[in-house]
């Protein structure tokens, strides 16, 4: 029993160690990233279906930060500048490194890393700063040394492009970074290149600020200003997004972009589920535009409202915006990010650490989690040095540590030992990556076992303890071993981590300098530990430190760069020579003291932090200038801005108008804007700029003044004087046109002003120049059928000129007027040969052309053009004969078309018919010609009253008068009479005789139209039917006889009273028809000829060369009557009727 019973206490025993083994590691991990955990999956998946690739990009990490979702992180900065201007650019400012192209590798996160870390480097005052992103991303992959591993389980043998397409995100770039690999100068490690290792570095890393993204609603404001206040107060941050299409994966045809704007928007709850989880690309934010539209992004995802980061891709300057595009705040696939701030090489010279890859997990040691825990890591000593700095991860907001470090410690007992510090305290608003420097530093021989301990408490994150372990696809070469890293729920009873997880380590670093004599470390005096408000050229003091060992010099630094080395005071004042620092920026110093002829000997003081006070900016006016004339309505400003801070200034415009009205306008962030409000003309405006940094800083420029140009004289402003109108067009008065206009708006009272009024033609050759202190002038020189523009500039006293508006007219054609044209109307003895002549003048200097009409009727037509030349001014007749009627139609060739009036001429080409005389009112015209009477009668005597003298008289014809009064009535009269002689002969009176009329009203001489008065005769016979019986015809052979008129049957008792006994008569006529009155010596102008009995005349003036030389044309009539009629007239009748027909037997003269 007893042995059974020492059985049961064994058991007991045993089974209360088991328990209290069970607490000390029955502690929790972090849940895993979720997407992370499908990236693993999807891997896995691929790799069983054969369709695993490398491709690269930005890869997720285990460590999940969601808990930090609407948590404002840096709130410490945040207090100093809770308002943040409407936009920023880091750089206007300076502060961003060139556009980098990764091309041919999948390396976006090496890049992004190495952009922040560039630009807090060019906060720091490194010039042009270019680290090394192949060394990175080679040696993420690749191990490096055995005690820096890559971070993946592949062969170092295989390709290049392989190696640098296996991805990365900002937490491997940290444990890279943090553990010594980089950063080093590209030009050690040239991106083309394969590196080698052995590249020194360049820049170390100190700290890195991780945030969480979260796009909804609930935490937008939050998220949105984590990242300003990170990229203001310390530079470009690392982001990841999600940079292609679902469908085709080209970006530039993905729904979610806009190439034509570089705008990149991803909805929330968008059909293809992309989220946080999908980011596969790393880029950098440098700034950002709360007014930048949300109609910038894709038409198919418009976020709700404006806003959006500047960010800085790494595909070339010759993508997107200059390699720079715009994300929506509200971008659902925005994950986290980091900003990475590094420190000099110099800063310690070696890194005691278990934990190459970093950040992979976290991990309490409490069961149910908790906020506090604490961790620590043992190393030994390799060499003599110094531990000066810890640096370890903390995943919450506000996290508070504490410090120890003991020496000779004991193996599993991290406290054991000698406590050298103790509980050192610290405050680390964000979470990240912090590096601790330790208030004394502590001395280590070679092989001495040291550890470093830290309580740390993360508030909001119940896994404290940030932990490397080897998670497969991400940290697959992760190793531990017992003794190295510890927890411990309260710091008593600690547990080797490896009992947890035999590939875990802490993640906690210990920095150490090289050997040191005893040389204490200087304590800082001014600027005060976070002091505000301090000078941009602040002093420095120190308390003084002394050695043995020889005299001390101080080298005093900010952010690790060195603005005084070798001093031998404990003051500094700003250096001359040295830029000033950046106003509104935290900046870190501290003070080392080193033996100045043993450099090894040196010893570093705490480090300080101070905020610089704000820079105010500064302004002035440039256009326009100060009292600047002629200034355009809608003018633009200019002016030039300076910020001591490099802040992104806004401005406000104002302008205060000659009533004391102020304007104002926003004025954006440029140097420039445009008013769009039209300016008074004329009118004087002040104006000047305010400046505002966003940072209380604001400055206001002096105030100039302008003044607005005068309105000029519009086209509008411009008319002419009565004018009138032809089909729209201005037609030119005689001499030309006077023009009209308004005076330019805006002249101030008594301003004296003279105008210029300047005529060009289509081409525009200046046809008129004008001045005149009116507001109007007489043009001259205008042409009709032109297009003219007229412009009216003002020249106004101390002003200048205000060049006018044209107006631009057009002028109605003239026609041509005629200036002569001969022969005269009416005009005869025109030679058949003549020429017709004219000349017309056109008022517009055009080329005229000519179509003649020449014809034989009064009514011309097409039939009767005869062709002319092109300039023809007259025409030749050939062998004309007889009237002619003519006319002319001119043309100027733009619509300008006169027709001439109808003229007639006789030309002397023989006598004419008496179809083609018509005598109008006061025309002179002759008749002459020889009667020859044959009759069977004996005896007879003529009626009695009718005799040449009465038919002469006006009386007996109204439309006739003797014209010349030397007639032989005795003789003409005994020729009428003469009916005495054998029957059948012709008795001769060959006396000639000539009379000369002169119309006193038109007589028209045309067939079947002669006007007769037949009242004044003493009978009733004639009627006018008698015309309706005459035939005219032209003779048109040697036979001169023919019959003229033919009386017939019934016809003739209607016209004459014939005596019974008489049977038959003739009466033969010769008769000359001249165009013109006789001249008064008849007797040399009218001759006889007798031929075989027949009488004939030449009808001549005398000269060879007269116009009358032709033979006269004998012309025969005949008139026969037959039968009989009771009583009437004696037979003497019938000549008496014949004679009545002579006025139509008339030719015309023109007037």
């Amino acid at each position: 029993m007893p042995r059974h019973r020492l059985s049961w206490i064994s058991l007991f025993a045993l089974f209360l160690l088991l328990l209290s083994s069970l607490a000390a590691w029955a502690g929790a991990f972090a849940p895993p990233n979720p997407a992370f955990v499908a990236y693993v999956e999807d891997q896995a998946r691929a790799t069983s279906e054969g369709t695993a690739r490398t491709e690269g990009g930005r890869t997720p990490s285990p460590v999940d930060l969601s808990h930090l979702a609407g948590k404002s992180l840096f709130t410490s900065a945040g207090d100093k500048g809770a308002w943040f201007p409407a936009t920023f650019d880091l750089r206007k400012s300076g502060l961003s490194s060139p556009v980098r192209d990764q091309a041919p590798y999948g390396s976006c996160w090496t890049f992004s890393a190495m952009a922040s870390l560039e630009s807090t480097a060019l906060r720091a005052g490194i010039a042009s700063p270019d680290y090394a992103e192949m060394h990175l991303g080679y040696f993420g992959c690749v191990d490096r040394s055995p005690e820096l591993p890559g971070f993946k389980d592949v062969a170092a043998t295989l390709p290049l492009q392989t190696l640098m397409d296996q991805g990365g995100d900002d937490f491997r770039a940290t444990a890279l970074l943090a553990r010594g690999t980089g950063a080093v100068d590209e030009t050690e490690a040239p991106y083309e290149e394969i590196p080698d290792g052995a590249a020194p570095l360049s820049r170390r890393l100190e700290t890195v600020y991780n945030f969480y993204y979260d796009s909804g609603t609930r935490y937008q404001k939050a998220s949105v200003e984590n990242i300003k206040r990170a990229v203001a107060f310390y530079g470009a941050a690392s982001v990841g997004v999600y940079a292609s299409d679902p469908q085709t994966g080209n970006w530039n045809l993905s729904p979610y972009f806009n190439s034509a704007t570089s705008a990149a928007f991803i909805p929330a709850g968008n059909p293809d589920g992309l989220t946080v989880g999908w980011a596969n690309h790393a880029v950098t934010v440098v700034g950002w535009d709360d007014t930048y539209s949300r109609e910038n992004f894709n038409a198919l995802n418009r976020p709700e409202g404006d806003g959006a980061w500047i960010v800085k891709n790494s595909w070339g300057d010759s993508w997107g915006d200059g390699g720079y595009f715009y994300l929506s705040y509200e971008d659902a696939a925005l994950d986290t990010g980091a900003v990475y701030i590094g420190t000099t090489v110099d800063a310690f010279e070696r890194i005691y650490q278990h934990d190459p890859l970093g950040w992979v997990t976290s991990y309490s040691p409490a069961a149910d989690g908790g906020e506090r825990a604490w961790m620590a890591n043992v190393f030994t000593a390799a060499e003599e040095g110094r531990i000066e700095s810890v640096a370890f991860y903390a995943g919450g907001v506000d996290n508070v540590a504490y410090i120890s470090v003991h020496t000779g410690v004991e193996a599993g007992a991290p406290r054991s030992g000698l406590c050298v510090i103790d509980s050192q305290g610290a405050t680390l608003e964000a979470p990240g990556y912090h590096t601790i420097h330790l208030d004394e530093p502590v001395d280590v021989a070679a092989g001495t076992t040291f550890s470093i301990v830290v309580d740390l408490t993360t508030p909001g994150y119940d896994y404290p303890v940030a932990v490397e372990n080897r998670s497969r696809g991400y940290s697959d070469k992760a190793t531990a071993a017992r003794g190295e890293s510890f927890v411990s729920v309260d710091g008593t009873t600690w547990t080797d981590l490896t009992d947890v997880d035999a590939t875990a380590n802490v993640c906690l670093k210990a920095f150490a300098d090289g050997p040191v004599g005893h040389l204490p470390k200087p304590t800082l005096l001014s600027p005060e530990t976070d002091a505000d408000d301090v000078s941009l050229t602040p002093s420095f003091s120190w308390q003084a430190v002394s050695s043995d060992e020889g005299a001390v010099v101080y080298d005093v630094l900010i952010g690790g760069f060195p603005i005084a080395q070798g001093l031998t005071t404990t003051t500094l004042a700003w250096p001359s020579g040295q830029e000033p620092l950046r106003g509104h920026t935290i900046y870190r110093w501290w003070v080392t003291a080193r033996v100045e002829n043993k450099p090894e000997l040196d010893t570093k003081s705490d480090a300080r932090n101070f905020t610089t006070l704000n820079a105010l900016p500064s302004v002035r006016n440039d256009a326009p200038a100060d009292g600047a004339l002629n200034v355009a309505a809608e003018p633009t400003f200019s002016w030039t801005a300076d910020d001591g801070d490099g802040d992104s200034l806004s401005f406000v415009l104002y302008l205060t108008d000659e009533s004391g009205r102020i304007l104002s306008a926003d004025a954006g962030t440029g140097a420039a804007h445009s008013w769009t409000e039209p300016l008074d003309a004329g009118a004087i405006y002040l104006w000047q700029v305010s400046a505002d940094d966003g940072w209380g800083g604001s400055a206001l420029s002096e105030r100039t003044s302008f003044r607005v140009a005068l309105d000029p004289v519009a086209s509008g402003d411009i008319d002419f004087k009565n004018p009138s109108f032809e089909g729209g067009k201005i037609v030119i008065p005689d001499g030309g046109l006077t023009l009209t206009w308004q005076p330019p708006k805006g002249l101030g009272a008594g301003e004296t002003v003279s105008y210029v009024v300047t005529v060009r033609d289509a081409e525009g050759t200046v046809v008129f120049r004008g001045e005149t202190t009116a507001t109007e002038l007489f043009l001259k020189g205008l042409v009709g059928h032109g297009t003219y523009t007229v412009t009216v500039d003002a020249v106004v006293e101390n002003v200048g000129t205000v060049t006018g508006t044209p107006k631009v007219f057009e002028t109605a054609n003239r026609p041509p007027v005629e200036a002569s044209r001969a022969p005269a109307d009416g005009a005869v003895d025109i030679p058949a040969n003549g020429r017709l002549s004219w000349r017309y003048d056109d008022p517009d200097g055009d080329a005229l052309t000519y179509v003649l009409y020449l014809g034989t009727e009064e009514a011309l037509t097409d039939d009767d053009i005869v062709p002319l030349s092109a300039d023809a001014t007259g025409y030749a007749l050939s062998n004309a004969d007889g009237r002619r009627f003519w006319k002319l139609a001119v043309d100027d060739g733009f619509g300008g078309v006169v027709a001439s009036s109808v003229r007639t001429f006789i030309a002397d080409g023989g006598l004419r018919q008496i179809g083609e005389l018509s005598p109008a009112s006061g025309d002179l015209f002759s008749i002459a010609g020889l009667v020859i009477v044959s009759t069977d009668l004996s005896g007879a005597e003529g009626p009695a009253g009718i005799d040449v003298t009465t038919l002469r008289q006006p009386s007996a014809i109204d439309n006739l008068k003797v014209a010349s009064a030397d007639i032989d009535d005795e003789k003409l009269t005994q020729g009428l009479r003469q009916g005495t002689g054998e029957a059948g002969k012709a008795t001769s009176v060959g006396t000639p005789f000539g009379l000369s009329f002169e119309a006193d009203a038109d007589i028209a001489l045309v067939p079947l139209t002669i006007r007769i008065d037949r009242d004044a005769l003493p009978f009733d016979a004639v009627s006018a039917d008698l015309l309706d019986h005459l035939r005219f015809v032209k003779v048109l052979d040697d036979d001169l006889a023919f019959d003229l008129v033919t009386l017939a049957g019934a016809d003739r008792n209607r016209f004459f009273s014939v005596a019974e006994e008489a049977e038959s008569f003739s009466v033969s006529f010769r008769l000359a028809l001249l165009d013109r009155a006789l001249p008064a010596d008849r007797s040399s102008a009218v001759q006889t000829l007798t031929v075989d009995g027949k009488g004939y005349f030449l009808v001549h003036d005398g000269a060879e060369d007269g116009i009358f030389t032709d033979p006269l044309v004998p012309v025969h009539f005949e008139a026969a009557a037959t039968g009989g009629s009771s009583g009437g007239c004696a037979l003497g009748a019938a000549p008496a009727a014949l004679l009545l027909l002579l006025p139509a037997l008339l030719s015309r003269r023109g007037k």
